[in-house]
């Protein structure tokens, strides 16, 4: 049984964890003394653990309960059983184990369950909570190196919160961190919320601070690069953004894939690559009235540009109807009327012209609109309807080439 134990043990520390957990759970091991066994357990708990079998670990764990265990091994596990419960998301049930071995005698373990039973209350939601025992943490071990997680933990706090102030002030302090993966979480954070500030030149700065650390998580690195992409649109570089966006492996991330369609769709767009740019829109899965209605308006324009006008037509009309109250409705009911117009459905070109010209006064000084709305009236028969627009064009413009078009117009009506 002591070979069995021996050998277990030995497996462990290499990190086989199949062959420990079979050596140490071979009958044999029954024959133990008490104390041997609680170890053997205890090995075997944690290559569960290892292998993320926590169902079997906790079974493991619970064994050691039962079998009179010293207050050193009572310990250690309530520290396993309280690392199951966070990693299965029971963040309540983690808390008060972690809070409960805050208090132990054992400097090492009452200082790990103080920093995570934070973590535990801020995986939960619980942020206002998390941040007071953040604190704590800082002020009774100022000098450890978690203490340089705990600026980081307080910014995601702050952020999940939306106070980016705060959250901003506690970023700032943790990029200093000697840790890689805390400086990439928070240069990864201080962008985002520059994009949300508007400050994008702030937030280019800190996303390609990230993606300058060699070690930084793909998952971060994927942010930073999305961010970048963003940053570079609004700031008008929309060829380093499409290269930033590209740099993303579309089929092996974590990211929001909808939005990196929509903003490669939006700099190609704006680079002319329209085809490009529908073939993005058509990836998205809208899962909200706003993306929706943005690709809708934005397949519209591609198609307009592209020339095939009943397809713009199609995506003009459904975001009309989706969005009556967006501001972008009577432009929309403009290129709607030069769709039909360019159709030659003159009938339908007049009534979306009268919308976008006559029923508001957005488009008052569109002078072409005007003169396509006379000659969609004069072309549908509407020749009084006609002659009145063609003579409101001469008043409202009479410096402009429309103006003696109009006239000429008027009298071969």
């Amino acid at each position: 049984a002591q070979a069995q134990l021996r050998i277990g043990i030995c497996y462990y520390q290499l990190k086989e964890y199949d062959n420990a957990i079979l050596e140490l759970s071979d009958p044999l091991t029954e024959k133990l003394n008490s104390d041997d066994r609680n170890d053997a357990d205890y090995i075997l708990a944690n290559s569960f653990y290892n292998l993320k079998e926590f169902d079997s670990a906790s079974d493991a764990y619970k064994r050691i309960l039962n079998n009179s265990p010293s207050e050193d091994m009572m310990n250690k596990i309530r520290y396993g059983l309280a690392w199951i419960h966070f990693q299965k998301g029971n963040y309540e049930s983690s808390f008060k184990l972690f809070n409960l071995l805050a208090q132990s005698k054992d400097d090492s373990i009452a200082l790990k369950s103080l920093y995570w039973s934070g973590e535990s209350k801020r995986y939960e939601g619980k942020y206002d909570e998390s941040i007071e025992i953040q604190k704590r943490f800082a002020l009774k071990y100022p000098n450890h190196p978690l203490a340089e997680s705990v600026r980081l933990n307080i910014g995601i706090s702050k952020f999940s919160e939306d106070n980016f102030e705060a959250s901003e002030e506690s970023l700032l302090q943790a990029i200093n961190s000697p840790d890689p993966i805390a400086r990439s979480k928070s240069y990864t954070l201080l962008g985002e919320i520059n994009l949300k500030k508007k400050d994008y030149s702030k937030a280019k700065s800190f996303f390609q601070n990230g993606i300058n650390i060699s070690q930084i998580p793909k998952e971060l690195k994927d942010r930073c690069l999305l961010g970048l992409g963003v940053s570079n649109y609004y700031l008008n570089d929309n060829i380093e953004a499409i290269k930033n966006f590209n740099a993303i492996n579309e089929g092996d991330t974590e990211l929001d894939k909808s939005k990196l369609y929509f903003y490669r769709a939006e700099a190609n767009f704006v680079l002319g690559n329209y085809s490009k740019s529908i073939s993005d829109y058509n990836s998205i899965k809208a899962e909200d009235a706003q993306m929706t209605n943005n690709v809708s308006y934005g397949k519209g324009y591609s198609y307009f540009n592209l020339k095939d006008f009943g397809k713009s037509a199609y995506y003009f009309t459904e975001f009309i109807q989706n969005s009556s109250n967006d501001k972008k409705v009577n432009e929309c009911q403009l290129r709607l009327a030069d769709c039909f117009y360019a159709e030659k459905d003159f009938v339908k070109a007049s009534t979306y012209y009268q919308r976008a010209l006559i029923n508001s006064d957005e488009f008052n000084n569109d002078e072409r609109a005007f003169f396509n709305y006379a000659q969609s009236l004069f072309k549908s028969g509407s020749y009084t309807d006609a002659i009145k627009v063609l003579e409101q064009i001469q008043l409202k413009f009479p410096a402009s080439s429309y103006a003696d078009d109009s006239q000429y117009l008027i009298g071969w009506i």
